[in-house]
């Protein structure tokens, strides 16, 4: 997916299973509630790049949840987005597959 904005969502999006994940400016406004994004099952690659997430808790709002992954093959990145707001930034812990540099979460990468 390439530029979208989501506005007033109560369900998110669940990416489950899919070989090269690939998302570019993913908008989450603070109308949505509950989990924007949600990622289950095995990927290959997961590559998150620019775009931002409003979180507001009175929507108990979670940006990104990562407890579903069982496997990443080739790695996740998660890169250039802005994570705001007094919501849930993220659900569960990265693994050591994954690069992530982004605004509102601690920098991580693989050596």
């Amino acid at each position: 997916m390439n530029t979208i904005i989501y506005f007033n969502n109560r369900n998110g999006v669940t990416y489950e299973n899919i070989n090269n994940l690939f998302t570019i400016s993913a908008l989450w406004d603070s109308s949505n509630h509950n989990t924007y994004e949600k990622l289950v099952g095995s990927f290959s690659v997961i590559q998150k790049l620019v775009g931002a997430a409003y979180v507001k808790a009175s929507n108990s709002a979670v940006a990104l949840d990562v407890t579903g992954i069982t496997s990443i093959e080739g790695g996740g990145t998660l890169k250039t987005t802005l994570f705001t707001g007094d919501g849930t930034y993220v659900n569960g812990a990265f693994s050591n597959r994954w690069e992530v540099e982004t605004y509102g979460l601690n920098t991580e990468k693989t050596m």
